[in-house]
Order: structure tokens, then sequence, then C-alpha cells
């Protein structure tokens, strides 16, 4: 069986390096980078199974990486998530507006983001 495969993008390495070692553990593979071109980019090349995007990302916002990623009909059923430290209710009403399928406001230990990850997948293959 294959691991599925995360598209992490987030602009603070600790982040990206800490939730990718632990999801690494847990049987996921794991893509990193530091910006929403770079997101956008990674993956129209890998084609992961689900996508987690910081909202406010050099060169491209997450929500700018996220119109980007849906404007291609091969992203339409693809989990796009929302990781992002703005957890004001406004921010969080803005993005799921905008087409995230969830939000997740860190700090966020890596156990609940591997719970999230779980449901969220398990839910897609339903």
């Amino acid at each position: 069986m294959r691991r599925p495969l995360v598209l992490l993008a987030d602009d603070f390495s600790d982040a990206n390096t800490m939730y990718a070692e632990y999801l690494r553990f847990h049987d996921f593979d794991v893509i990193t980078v530091s910006d929403g071109q770079a997101a956008v980019t990674a993956a129209l090349e890998h084609h992961p199974d689900i996508i987690l995007l910081d909202i406010r990302m050099p060169i491209m916002t997450g929500i700018e990486a996220l119109r980007a990623l849906r404007a291609d009909p091969q992203f339409a059923t693809v989990r796009v998530v929302a990781l992002t430290a703005h957890a004001f209710a406004r921010e969080r009403d803005e993005a799921l507006r905008a087409g995230f399928d969830d939000y997740l406001a860190k700090p966020l230990l890596p156990g609940e983001l591997l719970g999230h990850l779980r449901r969220i997948l398990g839910a897609g293959s339903q």
C-alpha cells in the first residue's frame, strides 16, 4: 500500500521540519516548500494526496496558491487545508470561502495534525 503524499507549504522552516518529520514517522511521504509559488509548482510535479498551505507566505499567499491550484481540473478533488497562525474568525471564514477544505490554526501539535490528516484523507476515500 502506498503512503499518502502530503505537500506542506510554510515559510517557517521549523514548522516544515517538525511536521514533516513527525508525519514521515507515521507513514506519510512529505514534500516541503516555503512559498506559495513553490507549492503550486510542487503540486503540479508530484500530485499530492493532500496540500497544507500557510495563508501568509512570500511570493504567493496560500489563498493565491489555492486559487491557482483550483483553476486546474486535476486539483478539483485534492484536499487543500489552510494551516496558519492567523486564527481570527474573519480569516478562517475568508479561507473557507476561498475554497479551502479545512482550516487548522497553529500552534498545532504534530499529533493533532496527524489526526486531522487521517480524518480528512479517510473521509475522502469513502
